[in-house]
């Protein structure tokens, strides 16, 4: 049977699409999630991420889920859609089907582009992908947004307020609670973390939730789940992170909200992995992370580059933990 009048072949139709894409080759595609927001999206099946592993951080989605996940309007969104301004990369396994879903996300009013060659090219440039076998599962819609709060038999994970600066500002000025950090910090740079945590929820749609307990007190600290901004030989990465006020430490309060977290991370966002790291000396943090069941390899341990060398807090370990290991 002749082609139907005025189709196009498949040739013409992917250079089309490509015409109006700013296409990103592996190494630009990796910098633009690590430095400058953007958003990685894979859309292979799961056949073939479970033959040649995911990409940490990158966000599951099927392909014929796509537009409905990532426009913002959409009833069916997933929390990190929040606007029209977030630039979004596709990725499938070869770099042609990405094509195409990019430009259809262009008509829509996304910003959006592809990765050339796809996965294939991204594994051949040794960027990070995780070990074949077990997989993310596709990313659902909004109802999978972070709550505005979770709870457990003590706490309330929440989300930031006004009130809760002034404490948070206290404890980041406590040397001991800063211990293990460059520095302590003013109020204007406490208030200024305070704000890039709340923008945080807003980007990704998890954070790092205020935690108070009821009866107790209204504010003891933070816990909960960020993106690393720099990079990493284990980057991208979703990291699991608290920071108590002193006076609340040895309750079990870090262990028992970063269960919450963890359980939210791999049953709520669908993540493959969380990692942790903290200076080797931060003795009662490691045992946190020992805790809720994460795991050291010495091999992972690595030197933070937001830590000038020659300081003695630029070695980091990493821990590391994935469903299985909670299981």
């Amino acid at each position: 049977m002749p082609r139907q009048e005025n189709s196009r072949s498949l040739d013409d139709l992917l250079a089309s699409a490509r015409a109006g894409l700013t296409r990103l080759d592996p190494g630009a595609a990796y910098a633009a999630v690590r430095d400058g927001g953007a958003k990685l999206v894979d859309t292979r099946p799961e056949f073939q991420r479970r033959a040649d592993g995911d990409i940490p951080g990158a966000i599951v989605i099927e392909r014929n889920h796509l537009e409905w996940r990532l426009h913002p309007e959409s009833t069916g969104r997933i929390p990190e859609a929040a606007d029209f301004a977030i630039p979004w990369i596709v990725i499938c396994n070869e770099g042609y089907a990405s094509s195409l879903a990019a430009a259809t996300l262009q008509q829509i009013g996304l910003r959006a582009t592809d990765v050339v060659g796809g996965f294939q090219a991204w594994r051949a440039a040794g960027l990070p992908v995780s070990s074949p076998g077990e997989v993310a599962p596709p990313r659902l819609a909004r109802e999978s947004a972070a709550p505005r709060e979770l709870r457990t038999s003590r706490l309330v994970l929440r989300r930031w307020v006004a009130a809760d600066l002034v404490p948070f500002a206290a404890m980041n000025a406590d040397p001991r609670v800063m211990e293990h950090y460059p520095s302590t910090l003013s109020r204007e740079e406490s208030d200024a973390l305070a704000a890039r945590i709340d923008a945080h929820f807003a980007r990704h749609g998890f954070g790092l939730w205020a935690v108070e307990v009821p009866g107790v007190t209204p504010f003891i600290g933070y816990v909960g789940l960020s993106v690393p901004g720099f990079q990493a030989h284990f980057t991208p990465a979703v990291e699991i992170g608290w920071r108590l006020a002193v006076e609340h430490w040895g309750h079990g309060y870090a262990t028992e909200a970063a269960e919450a977290a963890a359980t939210f991370a791999f049953h709520t966002l669908g993540l493959r992995e969380i990692v942790s790291f903290t200076v080797p000396a931060n003795v009662r943090s490691r045992r946190v992370m020992e805790r809720i069941g994460m795991a050291h390899d010495p091999a992972d341990d690595f030197d933070h580059p937001g830590i000038a060398e020659g300081d003695p807090m630029r070695r980091h370990v990493l821990y590391r933990m994935s469903p299985r290991r909670r299981t």
